[in-house]
């Protein structure tokens, strides 16, 4: 007992010298944010805050992910800074994002005016503009009370996601990167590079490099053949009710497909091959135990040595009557058990 307890007491030392060192490491951490976030505010220009704006308080509703989440996060720590620039303040409303749409464009239609900035996808912003729920922000952008912004510091297609027609209707904040993957042995394979020459007059782009290049190179792969030519793919497709986006409620339908031929480009292997290729390698995983064979042939074999009557019943009805009685006391649970129906 003595062993085990000087075995624990060893194991809870290594326990709290670990937890010591994350506290210690996260407070390095916090100090280089904390330092590095006083430079960046002091060198940043911060323009000439309106008096007025002292005691102001108001509402920013926002993508949760907490205090240090990667949208929500800023928020918070930046707030100090901007209530000692401004002598103003705001709350930080969180709403999961399967909740953002509804009710953000709830409380715009009703009037509510719960939110007085949003921070969220630019996908929302078409309903806020179309349905007048936000104000242009042209007059902002030279005002000399908020930090003067560099407007061609925006790449192009982010710029044309902040405005909306001949007004700027958001600021730049965050944004996704999208990452293409390539299959390196497709682009280096003489075959489709000969291939693609052919049809599209240049030279197959490793990788691409332009929206043209990209949209070629997409429909060029997507037209072959890769189980072989006539046929059939292989995969999944999944058939989905789904809401529409906006308010109210009003069912569409969705198609999830999931195609091997298109997400692999390579051919499957035959079923044959799999198996034969298993039992070379004497491999069981695919294949009947002894036992399980020598039991099917036992419930099988009594049916084909005296087969039962063949049991007839009209096109369009549920069957016999006598498949019923097969699972009785119990029956199909949208239909009468037998014995309520006329034989």
């Amino acid at each position: 007992m003595a062993k085990r307890c000087s075995i624990y007491a060893v194991l809870a030392g290594f326990l709290l010298v670990g937890t010591a060192g994350v506290s210690q490491a996260a407070a390095s951490m916090d100090e280089l944010e904390k330092s590095t976030a006083d430079k960046a505010f002091a060198a940043a220009p911060k323009g000439k805050p309106n008096p007025a704006w002292k005691g102001q308080t108001f509402t920013i509703a926002t993508l949760a992910a907490g205090p240090r989440g990667a949208i929500s996060g800023p928020l918070y720590f930046w707030k100090p800074y901007f209530e000692k620039l401004t002598g103003a303040t705001y709350r930080v409303v969180e709403i999961a994002f399967g909740d953002m749409q509804a009710k953000i464009e709830t409380d715009f239609a009703s009037g509510a005016g719960q939110y007085d900035a949003v921070v969220g996808g630019q996908f929302m912003m078409g309903d806020y503009v179309a349905n007048d729920w936000i104000i242009p922000i042209d007059k902002y952008l030279n005002d000399p009370s908020y930090p003067k912004m560099d407007l061609d510091s925006i790449a192009p297609a982010y710029k044309a996601l902040d405005r909306w027609g001949d007004h700027w209707y958001a600021f730049n904040n965050d944004h996704d990167g999208m990452i293409l993957y390539y299959r390196r042995d497709l682009f280096n394979d003489k075959k489709w590079q000969d291939q693609f020459q052919a049809k599209y007059k240049y030279a197959l782009p490793n990788p691409p490099k332009t929206w043209q290049q990209l949209l070629d190179v997409a429909s060029f792969f997507n037209s072959v053949e890769w189980n072989g030519p006539g046929k059939e793919h292989q995969g999944i497709s999944l058939h989905l009710n789904i809401k529409k986006p906006g308010i109210g409620f009003e069912l569409d339908r969705a198609i999830l497909d999931f195609d091997y031929d298109s997400a692999y480009h390579t051919p499957l292997i035959e079923a044959y091959e799999t198996l034969i290729l298993e039992a070379m390698a004497r491999d069981h995983t695919l294949f009947t135990r002894a036992d399980e064979v020598e039991r099917a042939w036992e419930v099988v074999s009594p049916v084909l040595e005296d087969p039962p009557a063949v049991h007839f019943y009209e096109p369009g009805s549920w069957g016999p009557v006598e498949a019923d009685e097969l699972i009785l006391p119990r029956h199909w649970h949208v239909m009468l058990p037998p014995e309520a129906r006329e034989r």
